[in-house]
């Protein structure tokens, strides 16, 4: 009876050997496998070839504004402060919404005054995101879009305006880290200026404007 007893249980204990020898092997399989996936991802993203763009970024703005044209509505240069929000839309096309603020002097005939500017805008921005290019940490982009600048006097008695504004331009982005970045721009605006002086006259003037803008930006 013994015997029967001690040879009954072998078939039980070579079973359970079996699984637990089964499942180690499967740790280890899955360990392997984790590690080889840790490894090509590090080859993935080395320098030779780095991770795709981020989808979200926010950025600080630093920027002179130079107008041209005639004396008459033209503000005087300044400069102009701000913040801007971007997405990444595909690989090479991203939108950027943007909102600065700028201390003018505007004058018009012989007369002037200072103002409180602010300006909104929203550009589309094709990018040249080519493997070598992105490789080494540089993107050149272009930029179109359109915009609100809203002048706001400090002398009482003025009306405020919103004058529309379109926008070109261009510039390189280069990688700093994997979240931050920098970016050097040129945009160039057109705006429809309205007088500030004579709150009878709805009629508007075209007048140009470069911005030479410097930004960080931190992605996510």
């Amino acid at each position: 009876m013994k015997t029967r007893g001690a040879v009954s249980i072998l078939p039980a204990l070579a079973l359970a050997l079996l699984l637990s020898t089964g499942a180690l092997r499967a740790q280890a399989s899955a360990a392997a496998a984790d590690s080889a996936a840790a490894a090509d991802s590090a080859a993935a993203y080395g320098p030779e070839n780095p991770p795709a763009p981020r989808q979200f970024r926010i950025g600080m703005t630093g920027s002179a504004l130079l107008w041209s044209g005639s004396a008459s509505r033209t503000p005087q240069n300044a400069s102009a402060w701000g913040l801007d929000v971007g997405r990444r839309l595909l690989r090479y096309l991203s939108v950027r919404l943007g909102v600065a603020y700028t201390p003018e002097r505007v004058v018009d005939g012989s007369d002037s005054t200072d103002v409180h500017g602010y300006l909104v805008e929203v550009v589309a921005e094709p990018r040249l995101a080519l493997d070598p290019l992105v490789s080494a940490g540089v993107v050149p982009f272009a930029e179109f879009g359109l915009g609100t600048l809203v002048f706001d006097p400090a002398r009482s008695g003025l009306p405020t305006r919103s004058q529309n504004a379109f926008v070109l331009g261009g510039g390189v982005e280069a990688r700093l880290s994997s979240r931050w970045g920098g970016r050097l721009e040129w945009r160039h605006y057109t705006v429809q200026l309205q007088s500030l002086f004579d709150v009878t006259e709805l009629g508007s003037v075209n007048r140009g404007a470069d911005r030479i803008m410097a930004s960080l930006f931190w992605t996510f």
